[in-house]
């Protein structure tokens, strides 16, 4: 009787064990088509799969998935390039894939009661962002750059999400807005909004999505991390071939207007990551960008902040 109590004990933690496995999975925003693996995953029954049970929490900006990673209250985080930068002042994380590179997913856009018809017809205006130091933030510093203004020409707003940031478009606090390419092409598609222009024209050679996981989590449960990687990138060859799936999914999931994920994944599915291999040209660009934004002083070695073991 000893012996088949211990072979049924180990069948528990050998079987149906894996399947409780949960991981807290923090976005910097839910306007990005880059983070969709995390609902089609789920639909698709890919995370069950691998053993795993995601829970997923919307956050307001890379900020505050930084703080999140840095308290410990979520495991993984995805978020900008630019967010590596808290790693380097000290947040217990690293970055373990590159989720996307030139930043096809984020757009600039006006109401459709703008005059503007152009990224041209912006100088001197307040452009809403999501938070300091966000990848939002530092695109509208490209977008100066980009028309040969001065970086005083433009004046980013920082109002947290989606939502409050189309408030203060619609209250004429800020007269356009840096954020995710679904939100844009919604208001475009219900004639509500204009797109100015996806910010991978103005930005070719970036990072502009991260995977990050806590210390924690990398010490503790390491293959945990290496199954929830193997299931991200086996949902992204499945958005490949599975478009009205990934519609679906997002559609149901994260109440995206319908036609909106199949719109974002023409324009989207070339920047992303299909191996989360970091591309040095790219990280050589964050981290000018981190001094662009005063978030370091100088140009950091963002390769100490990477730990690639747990990629596929």
């Amino acid at each position: 009787m000893g012996k088949i109590a211990l072979l049924l004990a180990l069948a528990r933690l050998a079987g149906p064990a894996r399947a409780e496995d949960s991981l807290r999975v923090g976005l910097s925003s839910q306007a990005c088509f880059c983070f969709v693996p995390l609902p089609v995953g789920e639909a698709a029954g890919i995370w069950a799969r691998h053993g795993l049970k995601i829970q997923q929490f919307a956050l307001q900006g890379d900020a505050q998935l930084q703080q999140g990673l840095a308290a410990g209250s979520i495991d993984i985080g995805l978020g900008s390039g630019p967010g590596m930068g808290f790693l380097a002042k000290g947040v217990p994380a690293k970055a373990v894939a590159a989720i996307a590179g030139p930043p096809a997913d984020m757009a600039l856009y006006v109401l459709a009661n703008s005059p503007v018809t152009e990224p041209a017809g912006l100088k001197g205006a307040r452009i809403a962002v999501s938070s300091p130091g966000s990848l939002t933030y530092w695109l509208v510093r490209r977008l100066a750059d980009s028309q040969g203004w001065k970086l005083t020409d433009l004046t980013p707003v920082s109002l947290g999400n989606t939502g409050s940031m189309l408030a203060g478009a619609r209250s004429g606090a800020v007269g356009a807005v840096m954020g995710g390419l679904e939100t844009a092409l919604a208001l475009s598609n219900s004639h509500e909004g204009r797109l100015l222009a996806t910010m991978d024209k103005m930005v070719p050679h970036f990072l502009a999505h991260v995977m990050f996981a806590t210390d924690a989590l990398i010490a503790d449960h390491p293959d945990t991390l290496r199954r929830f990687l193997a299931g991200w990138f086996d949902t992204v060859a499945y958005i490949d071939t599975h478009p009205a799936e990934t519609e679906n999914a997002v559609t149901d999931a994260w109440k995206w207007q319908p036609g909106v994920s199949t719109q974002s994944q023409a324009l989207v599915m070339a920047a992303m990551s299909r191996d989360g291999r970091f591309d040095p040209s790219a990280l050589t660009e964050v981290e000018q960008s981190l001094v662009d934004l005063a978030i370091l002083p100088t140009k950091p070695d963002l390769a100490r902040a990477i730990d690639t073991r747990f990629l596929p």
